[in-house]
């Protein structure tokens, strides 16, 4: 169930709706607030939507899947690794850690919570960040964390 509780997020389900209709995700549909309420008693919103066949996902698996593909691709996994700035020049990234600094044309920051205070770092690029609704933002507009629905 993914639950929009304020009128602004509206949009965003709707459009969540329509990319799941797209990519054929099976049996979603839109849940108005009675039956929100019927389905998570415990659940204050005014729409959601209502997705049985989607769950949560080991995300340990996912990780090690993504890791197997990079290191596949002749990429390396640095693990344990506190990154404590980024700067870009030119095509090249300079990441400094609590362990080590290197460069590198491309950087998958995996930071959970502490994404936004990477992404609002001096090498992010506009327009490269991708949050878990799959809308692209704007380090211009975002710069701090914002509520996804």
């Amino acid at each position: 169930m993914i639950v929009a509780t304020d009128p602004a997020e509206l949009p965003r389900l709707d459009d969540l709706a329509a990319r799941a209709e797209a990519n054929g995700v099976p049996d979603v549909t839109v849940v108005e607030t009675a039956e929100l309420r019927e389905r998570e008693p415990h659940c204050e919103g005014i729409r959601a939507l209502w997705s049985p066949r989607t769950g949560i996902v080991d995300y340990g698996q996912v990780a090690h899947a993504y890791a197997n593909e990079i290191r596949a691709m002749g990429g390396e996994v640095l693990l344990d690794h506190e990154v404590t700035s980024m700067q870009r020049f030119g095509k090249q990234t300079v990441v400094r850690t609590s362990a080590s600094e290197f460069k590198a044309p491309a950087v998958i920051a995996c930071a959970g919570l502490y994404s936004c205070l990477l992404y609002t770092s001096d090498a992010a690029d506009d327009l490269l960040c991708v949050d878990l609704g799959g809308r692209r933002n704007s380090k211009k507009k975002h710069t701090q964390m914002t509520r996804s629905i």
